[in-house]
């Protein structure tokens, strides 16, 4: 049997009866385009501490630019993704009512118990909302990745620290 991941067929057969596919396809990139744009405040802190490096439109010697990391944080908070953060508590969200959904009016949850295929149920309440939380979270790693490389490209090379991609790394360890 050849799996075809992504097409309108697969997915449909993996919904819970009467979504409207192309709809929760639509409301799932309109909330992944707000949280991208959320993601935007991280600029406002970038330019502020890019500024404090210059004096009258020249580097001032010596001055350092702030880690990636603490300008990526915006001092200890993780503003610029909270917009991804509310997506999967939406994802999550979507899992209970895909759930609650068999239980709604005709009582359906009691059919998909008798089906010979005992996953059936959790497979068409479960793959879209996971889905969706994988369409984030690469998200969120190719933003962070455009961050990082614009970080590098707007900066005097003289007035980056050191080892920053492991100083980033190092982050990530701490707050997993």
């Amino acid at each position: 049997m050849k799996i075809r991941f992504f097409q309108r067929d697969w997915l449909q057969e993996r919904t819970p009866p009467g979504l409207d596919l192309s709809l929760y396809c639509m409301k799932l990139k309109v909330l992944l385009v707000i949280s991208f744009l959320f993601a935007q405040a991280y600029w406002s802190s970038f330019v502020y501490f890019r500024s404090n490096l210059f004096q009258n439109g020249h580097l001032v010697p010596g001055r350092m630019m702030i880690d990636f990391v603490d300008v990526l944080t915006v001092q200890s908070s993780f503003v610029p993704f909270f917009g991804f953060v509310s997506v999967i508590l939406a994802m999550i969200y979507w899992m209970f009512a895909f759930y609650r959904s068999f239980y709604n009016d005709s009582m359906s949850i009691y059919t998909m118990k008798r089906l010979p295929d005992r996953w059936e149920l959790h497979r068409r309440c479960l793959t879209l909302p996971l889905l969706g939380i994988g369409c984030v979270l690469i998200l969120m790693v190719l933003t962070v990745a455009l961050f990082y490389q614009l970080y590098f490209l707007l900066i005097p090379k003289e007035a980056i620290a050191p080892h920053q991609l492991a100083k980033l790394f190092g982050l990530m360890k701490q707050r997993s």
